[in-house]
């Protein structure tokens, strides 16, 4: 009996533990500019997000598209990177490096771009659901 509850409590927290380890691997997280650079360097393909802690459009898009995406697919090829965290609210820094990379001052809070072999193909501006992401990603592969 002893052997059975040990068997049993031993089953659940491997359970519980892997989890806490799935659920941890799947969240969004808020990249660096030089993960950025690196993938831009490396000449990969990936999805670029841009915006700011404080917009509520990119919270909701955030919660409703990219938390949605990065549970279905990771985050290996979605840098998300909010220019006030990255550039400690260096409004001008965060000028400089979209002048850096040719992204055109017409800048909406957020823009999505889509990177290919490190070259920007394709962007769109604002909210758009998992579905509007997937197959903007699809059309840009």
């Amino acid at each position: 009996m002893r052997n059975k509850l040990i068997y049993i409590a031993l089953t659940v927290l491997i359970i519980l533990l892997a989890t806490i380890f799935f659920v941890s691997h799947k969240r969004l997280r808020l990249n660096t500019v030089k993960q950025f650079e690196r993938k831009m360097e490396n000449k990969e393909s990936f999805v670029l997000v841009l915006g700011e802690s404080f917009c509520d459009i990119c919270q909701r898009y955030t919660k409703e598209t990219l938390v949605p995406y990065v549970k279905k697919n990771g985050q290996k090829d979605l840098i998300v990177i909010y220019w006030d965290k990255a550039f400690d609210n260096d409004y001008d820094a965060f000028l400089a490096f979209l002048d850096k990379y040719g992204i055109t001052n017409d800048y909406i809070s957020p823009t999505t771009y889509y990177i290919k072999n490190g070259e920007f193909v394709d962007s769109f501006k604002d909210y758009r659901t998992l579905e509007e992401l997937e197959k903007f990603i699809e059309k840009n592969k």
